[in-house]
């Protein structure tokens, strides 16, 4: 069923315009200005990308518009942001070990555990006591820290 009345709520930075009426285009120009206006690099657009898309989603599955309505799907954001300042610097276990024995013990349960196990940096800030089975060994990952 559709909520009409919510296709005139205002979305912020883009004025007066009904969530049915966003285009394609209009996304692209406003993540690519918004990445120049920022400096933000590609990684930090496609997850601005991912947050709106979402809105959308949420929207249609409870239903308060249509279930087709979501132009991000079709929103290329290729070549928008920047390239990473990042580099990938590559150390072999040993002088992984060494840099980790160096950390603080928070840092180094932190990157010990996240070495054993996989897990991303949300996941391990997520966890908590009662999700390690000591019995099993085995860590229940339950839900994730968002900062």
């Amino acid at each position: 069923m559709h909520n009409h009345e919510l296709d005139h709520y205002i979305l912020p930075r883009w004025g007066k315009i009904n969530v049915d009426e966003v285009r394609i285009i209009q996304l692209r120009d406003w993540f690519a200005a918004t990445a120049k206006d920022n400096d933000l690099t590609f990684q930090s657009v496609q997850k601005m990308k991912q947050i709106f898309g979402r809105l959308y989603a949420y929207g249609a599955e409870n239903e308060l518009i249509a279930p087709t309505l979501n132009p991000v799907r079709s929103c290329n954001i290729k070549g928008i942001g920047k390239k990473s300042r990042s580099q990938v610097i590559v150390v072999s276990p040993q002088v992984a070990l060494k840099i980790a024995m160096a950390l603080s013990p928070m840092h180094k349960t932190l990157v010990l555990t996240a070495a054993g196990t996989g897990m991303r940096i949300s996941e391990l800030l997520g966890l908590q006591w009662r999700d390690i089975d000591w019995t099993a060994k085995r860590l229940n990952l339950r839900r994730t820290w968002l900062g």
